[in-house]
């Protein structure tokens, strides 16, 4: 049961930051060429909806682990606090990401004023689930 919502949180985190990399990617690609750029909020609440459902299965494998025997509950604690630096880490790196990319944009002088907007949504909620998944994986860190 542990490693089912485990690993569906990891799956949901991927796809999560791959609808956040491809946004990137759009958003680039149509300071270049003209091409029709999708609603962001329509976007954004699917991040932030993925986001929150692979929180819920990383908690739920936190309440499996801890209904196990003691000796068993450290070392699945070890795993889960491992799961969540990686996703702090790399959303992390998706925020300092979302940082640069618009100055760059800018000093190339294609940068538009309704580009700001998806670029500081974005940015504030990779630093956000950034600090979740840090605070949750130091919570979890028993030595």
């Amino acid at each position: 049961m542990f490693s089912l919502f485990y690993n569906l949180a990891k799956i949901i985190n991927f796809i999560n930051a791959s609808a956040v990399i491809a946004l990137l990617v759009m958003i680039i690609v149509s300071l270049f060429k003209p091409v029709k750029l999708p609603n962001y909020d329509d976007i954004y609440d699917y991040v932030k909806r993925c986001f929150m459902v692979s929180l819920i299965f990383m908690f739920a494998s936190w309440l499996v682990v801890s209904a196990q025997d003691e000796t068993s509950i450290f070392k699945m604690y070890s795993t889960i606090a491992g799961g969540f630096r990686d996703m702090g880490m790399f959303w992390f790196v998706v925020a300092i990401t979302y940082m640069i990319t618009p100055f760059v944009i800018s000093i190339a002088g294609n940068g538009r004023e309704e580009l700001r907007k998806p670029f500081n949504l974005f940015r504030n909620h990779a630093f956000i689930m950034g600090a979740i998944c840090a605070l949750i994986s130091f919570l979890l860190k028993i030595d």
